[in-house]
């Protein structure tokens, strides 16, 4: 059976900062990429899958809307849908890209404060980066479940 509804739910952390192009009419659209765990771990490791995602902003909306209050290593929840837009080649072929995950909305999972916090640890990275490099090649807290790898790995642990 089918779902008919075509929808679902993304939990996890965003990998970067979301970006945001604008389009001629105004509207935006932004993408986002979010590691998402796996229900299992391997090795004693936690599985994080790097999802990208996009998302419309209207034309009528300031700024990003909620997309311009997210930053790397934020916990949000994603309501999702999947798109794909077969078209038809100049040879007449149909042809079929893959399909993207599409956003419908996004939920912030962290207080504020948290977020502001991991923002000013990045801000004094930047200022400083010869001891973010050095924070960065710190292995991550024991019991994280994310892996030094991911970019957020020193937030989620902190």
């Amino acid at each position: 059976m089918s779902n008919a509804t075509n929808n679902g739910n993304l939990i996890g952390r965003l990998a970067a900062d979301p970006k945001a192009f604008e389009n001629k009419d105004g509207s935006k659209k932004v993408f986002l990429t979010v590691y998402a765990d796996r229900p299992y771990k391997k090795d004693g490791k936690t599985v994080s899958d790097q999802i990208s995602v996009e998302a419309f902003v209207s034309n009528q909306v300031n700024g990003l809307g909620p997309y311009g209050y997210v930053h790397q290593g934020d916990l949000v929840a994603i309501s999702t849908h999947i798109e794909q837009m077969p078209y038809t080649a100049q040879n007449g072929e149909k042809v079929f890209p893959p399909a993207k995950v599409v956003a419908d909305g996004i939920q912030f999972l962290e207080s504020r404060g948290t977020t502001q916090t991991r923002l000013a640890k990045r801000a004094v990275g930047a200022e400083a980066p010869a001891e973010g490099a050095a924070a960065a090649a710190a292995p991550a807290a024991e019991g994280t479940a994310y892996d030094n790898d991911m970019p957020f790995a020193e937030a989620a642990a902190g």
